[in-house]
């Protein structure tokens, strides 16, 4: 399997294009029923969740690192993204095609799937499961090998990464500590036994509705360039609860900051970027907010490079 080659990070948006996102080390943070470390720290524990829950409800964004992720995991994983978009015939991505007219995000978005306002083409193609339909038999051929890499993925996305965010957001709302985590996991058949067993069509493997997308960004034409004014992905809040970006170099990604400017989000290596979406603002009350961001064009000298994102959707 290739790998995907990350791009120089851009020199050509300033500092103060950026957003104001802070960056918090999670590993300082520990759940009630972890093995009680000999390092842990209250007053850390409290700075985590305050600078957290401060960061997510002020500006939207937050960058997390201490996530426990290693640099090849993080690294397998986009080379597991090019290979779905890049290795696979598009006779093979047509017969794998979401049924996105139907509710479910399953399979492949081909390009040009959307319809654009400004009329400008849609040149993003991406590959979506759910647990639940992370199997062998809707994996394309060079995938089927990598399914328990999928399913792994996953399984930490939702039971580290999201439990611990899920934890700070209620303990920021004086709240006990797995509230909203109890709204989002279902249980259903036990991770453990679906990983290990021999025919995965016999499972249901059904923990979340979570959603991992693995997308890839094509240039547009000049012409597109035009018609779209330079917009890749226009301004949206996502519909789900909790999203994870994993950090990419090449530029593009904005926040519609309080002062109702946009602003860039700046590229941390190995760093995940964490928003929210419609769920938790509705859960919520309003009390914590999902923020409009969107998708520009990337600065001129990394025009030409095929950005990939992977991405994990929470859903409420």
């Amino acid at each position: 399997m290739k790998s995907w080659v990350f791009p120089p990070d851009t020199t050509e948006i300033s500092d103060d294009q950026y957003a104001s996102v802070e960056v918090i080390d999670i590993s300082g943070f520990h759940l009630a029923d972890d093995p009680f470390p000999s390092t842990f720290d209250p007053i850390n524990q409290a700075d985590i969740v305050s600078r957290a829950f401060g960061a997510l409800r002020e500006v939207g964004f937050l960058a997390i690192k201490g996530h426990g992720l290693r640099s090849e995991d993080l690294h397998h994983q986009f080379d597991l993204g090019r290979m779905l978009i890049e290795d696979v015939s598009e006779d093979k991505k047509h017969d794998l095609h979401a049924k996105i007219w139907e509710g479910s995000w399953a399979g492949y978005k081909p390009t040009g799937y959307y319809r654009r306002p400004d009329g400008g083409a849609d040149t993003i193609e991406h590959f979506d499961a759910y647990p639940f339909t992370m199997r062998a038999s809707r994996l394309p051929d060079v995938g089927k090998r990598y399914v328990s890499d999928f399913r792994s993925f996953i399984k930490y996305n939702h039971y580290f990464l999201l439990r611990r965010v899920l934890a700070i957001l209620s303990l920021g709302m004086g709240l006990p500590q797995d509230t909203l985590w109890n709204l989002h996991h279902r249980g259903g058949t036990s991770d453990d036994e679906a990983l290990d067993a021999g025919d995965d069509d016999e499972i249901v493997w059904n923990h979340s509705k979570d959603h991992l997308r693995y997308a890839m960004y094509h240039p547009p034409s000049e012409e597109d360039r035009e018609k779209k004014k330079h917009l890749w992905i226009p301004g949206h809040t996502d519909l789900g609860s909790v999203s994870f970006l994993y950090s990419q170099p090449i530029g593009g990604l904005q926040v519609l900051c309080p002062d109702g400017e946009w602003r860039y989000i700046r590229h941390h290596p190995e760093h995940i970027i964490v928003n929210l979406g419609d769920s938790l603002e509705f859960v919520t009350g309003g009390l914590l907010k999902a923020v409009p961001h969107r998708v520009m064009e990337p600065p001129s000298h990394q025009r030409q490079c095929v950005p990939s994102s992977i991405e994990i959707k929470a859903r409420y």
